[in-house]
């Protein structure tokens, strides 16, 4: 015989499986910090006149140029961003930049493609030459994803969904009791949750590979590019800089499993089934 959880030891472990989740992802999304910085060095230590006269080139030869791709380089019209220090106030920069990528990539601190935008515009990439240009040819690549190839572009358009389907997993673990010993589902809904439940982590990382994949493709074009444009000293540069990024996103799959993983074991550790003896 077990004894289920009362509601509000229920609503205390949904709650702190939820304050897990997002510790987690803080605490593994924190080596991405280090990563940009390695970025930026690059980008400041490399000749940024020769990185822009090659990415104009890159247009042109990617064939990019006449799908109406523009490069929007802020490198001469931005002033410089102010100093951050401590550890937790350039978190908290890095994360308010994740709100609004625009005047990250203003700043040098990122750098995007974007498809489409009603406001904005579509076909551009938005980028700092001086700051952040060796990520610029990854970006290329993203523009080549979504002009050249059906699939990759259907990647990048269901990127925003597939980052918030971890999300959506955690909640339905947190939401979902833990089977007592030898219980069976019962019926569809009961076989869904269930496997969700017991397999959250995977599948929240599973949800975020195909992001990882598109990034990859853009780094494999945007790399070769490089490498036909520039010098070899800068080509290193570049593709030591596309590392650099892989590494985030490859974090943020890892992050977003185990993220789900341990929010559903501390739910569980809190509201499991207790054997009434």
């Amino acid at each position: 015989m077990y004894e289920k959880a009362n509601a509000g030891k229920v609503i205390l472990a949904g709650a702190a499986g939820a304050a897990t989740s997002t510790l987690a992802q803080a605490g593994l999304s924190l080596p991405a910090l280090p990563a940009m910085s390695k970025m930026s060095n690059l980008s400041l230590a490399s000749d940024s006149v020769e990185i822009k006269n090659a990415l104009d080139k890159a247009l042109e030869i990617s064939g990019m140029k006449d799908k109406g791709v523009k490069i929007i380089d802020y490198a001469d019209t931005v002033t410089a961003d102010s100093k951050v220090y401590g550890f937790w106030n350039k978190l908290k920069k890095a994360f308010m930049y994740q709100f609004n990528p625009l005047d990250a990539a203003k700043k040098g601190k990122n750098a995007f493609f974007l498809a489409e935008h009603k406001l904005i515009g579509h076909n551009q990439i938005h980028i700092n030459t001086k700051k952040l240009g060796t990520a610029d040819f990854h970006e290329i690549g993203h523009s080549i994803n979504y002009n050249t190839s059906k699939f990759w572009k259907l990647m990048q358009k269901a990127r925003s969904p597939l980052m918030v389907i971890p999300a959506l997993l955690t909640g339905i673990a947190l939401c979902k009791r833990k089977k007592i010993e030898g219980e069976k589902p019962k019926g569809f809904f009961d076989k869904v949750t269930t496997f969700i439940k017991n397999n959250v982590g995977v599948l929240s990382a599973g949800a975020m590979l195909p992001v990882l994949a598109e990034e990859l493709k853009a780094t494999s074009r945007g790399n070769k590019l490089a490498k036909q444009l520039l010098s070899p000293e800068s080509y290193k540069k570049v593709v030591k800089s596309n590392r650099w990024g892989a590494t985030t996103y490859a974090l943020a799959v890892v992050g977003a499993g185990f993220a789900a993983h341990f929010a559903n074991k501390v739910r569980d550790k809190i509201a499991a089934p207790k054997e009434i003896k």
